[in-house]
């Protein structure tokens, strides 16, 4: 991020319509190209790995929205769970992989504290307890 940000500065720096701020422009570009391709080869090979190490992925439903209004909104910003989400998806359509993606399992019980959800899966249900 330090050669991005010093690139922005560079070309702040440059007098308007000349061709050395056109290089600067041409050098930012490159940096954010950069950039947005280092994240999508990481999402890319995590999602690879994840499918090809589980047989059931199962996501929760976040509310980004909500949560960018905190203090933790820098890190939930940059974790692009949408994007994780798509690439999930987009990695399990292949067919190349075995895993199945499913819905968050529903709200089955809940008292004192404890959570209880359920989902089937193909045959089987399985149930989650979450303690809070």
């Amino acid at each position: 991020m330090w050669r991005l940000r010093r690139s922005q500065k560079d070309l702040s720096r440059k007098k308007p319509g000349s061709r050395r701020r056109e290089k600067a422009k041409r050098r930012v570009a490159r940096v954010h190209r950069k950039v947005s391709n280092q994240r999508s080869d990481f999402l890319h090979k995590l999602t690879t790995d994840l499918t090809r190490e589980y047989d059931l992925i199962c996501l929760e439903d976040l509310n980004t929205k909500g949560l960018a209004k905190t203090e933790l909104s820098g890190s939930v910003l940059d974790a692009a769970f949408g994007e994780f989400v798509s690439a999930v998806w987009a990695t399990l359509k292949n067919g190349s992989e075995s895993s199945t993606f499913t819905e968050p399992p529903g709200l089955l019980w809940q008292s004192g504290g404890i959570d209880v959800y359920g989902a089937t899966f193909g045959s089987s249900f399985r149930l989650r307890l979450r303690v809070r």
